[in-house]
């Protein structure tokens, strides 16, 4: 089944714990521009995605970064059609913005630029299943046990881990939903972490796949040494 799918990149945050742990860095960079074999990660992370057909992109950035941003732009993917969007102020609100800097398509994925390792395979199998529903997001089990704790650290009770996951991105969504959503809840006072949550706030059904254990989102440095990168 041919389907038009577009990407909304997210790469406005400013990366705090990771520069916190740069010891002897004094540089502000965010961790999407973390150099590692010579490009961005943010690099790194549009490159694994290109194996999909995506028709068009929207990068969501810092403005502080755009010039740095679009001279890599230029010099890796001067062929791809990408946009670069400025980012909100929460999370959804970037989102938003990258939404509405895109035409319409059917299908729209929604990315972490922090999370590069993604396999061709992955992505390959993820989108066709997603092809059948109106919103498909990638999880992993929780194998560690799991607690509820109240604010001062006390133990209410032991949760059944296996009604639980932990969520990945890309997420797929039809894209008239996602857009919906979106515009339905832009004024919203919820901070929403990811974007399946605004489609559940709003009534509609997620579905989930399979993750992977090496979709990680990189948080700290120590995330990019223990796979053998420097930065």
């Amino acid at each position: 089944m041919s389907v038009k799918l577009s990407a909304v990149v997210v790469a406005a945050g400013r990366s705090q714990r990771f520069n916190q742990a740069r010891e002897g860095d004094s540089s502000r960079l965010s961790k999407q521009l973390a150099s590692w074999d010579g490009k961005p990660l943010f690099v790194h992370t549009l490159e694994a995605l290109s194996v999909l057909p995506i028709i068009e992109w929207s990068l969501v950035i810092h403005p502080d970064e755009e010039d740095v941003i679009r001279e890599n732009l230029n010099k890796f993917f001067s062929d791809l059609k990408i946009k670069i969007v400025n980012g909100g102020k929460r999370r959804q609100d970037s989102v938003r913005n990258g939404l509405e800097a895109l035409e319409a398509c059917d299908m729209v994925l929604i990315h972490d630029a922090a999370r590069p390792f993604l396999s061709s395979d992955f992505l390959k199998n993820i989108f066709e299943k997603a092809k059948s529903v109106d919103a498909l997001i990638p999880t992993m089990p929780i194998v560690e046990t799991l607690k509820e704790i109240d604010s001062t650290g006390k133990v209410l009770r032991t949760q059944d881990r296996n009604r639980f996951v932990r969520v990945q991105t890309p997420q797929f969504f039809k894209f008239d939903l996602i857009m919906a959503a979106h515009e339905k809840l832009k004024n919203s006072s919820e901070d929403f972490t990811d974007d399946a949550a605004v489609m559940e706030a709003c009534g509609y059904v997620v579905q989930t796949a399979s993750g992977i254990l090496e979709n990680i989102k990189v948080t700290l440095p120590e995330d990019l040494r223990s796979r053998g990168i420097h930065v």
